[in-house]
């Protein structure tokens, strides 16, 4: 009679070999990009909102101060990779100005933040209770 371990193994690799896992995994990875996709929409319309705002605040300052509100146009946008509790969003689009980015107050996305607040205080409380930088990795 074959023993329990015995039997365990066996069953994991016919579990392993069978296509329900390829399934499983496929359709897990789609479940979560919609969602994320949802994520990266609603962060770019943020970001453009609050940038949309900030242009608008200068060419007030700036009509109050008699200078030419040309310069306060919006200019494309540029690439970010930012981390979310949805996972990770590979090319977040950033709006950006003309002139004034460097002094732009940003409430969003602050320069050089890599994930939402979310998943950096799930970071630091993790970190706070003792978990080593792998266990910490594999959490994130």
């Amino acid at each position: 009679m074959p023993r329990t371990a015995e039997l365990k193994d066996q069953v994991n690799r016919i579990w392993l070999t069978s296509f329900h896992t390829d399934l499983a995994d496929t359709l897990t990875q789609q479940l979560r990009q919609h969602p994320l996709q949802g994520v990266q929409a609603t962060l770019e319309a943020a970001l453009r909102e609050e940038v949309t705002a900030y242009r608008d605040h200068l060419r007030t300052t700036a009509r109050a101060a008699a200078r030419s509100p040309s310069p306060f146009r919006c200019a494309g946008h540029y690439h970010r990779r930012v981390l979310t509790s949805y996972g990770l969003i590979p090319d977040l689009r950033v709006p950006k100005l003309r002139s004034g980015n460097a002094d732009r107050p940003m409430q969003i996305l602050t320069r050089y933040q890599l994930a939402m607040q979310p998943v950096l205080d799930l970071a630091l409380y993790l970190s706070t209770l003792g978990l080593s930088i792998r266990d910490l990795q594999e959490a994130l």
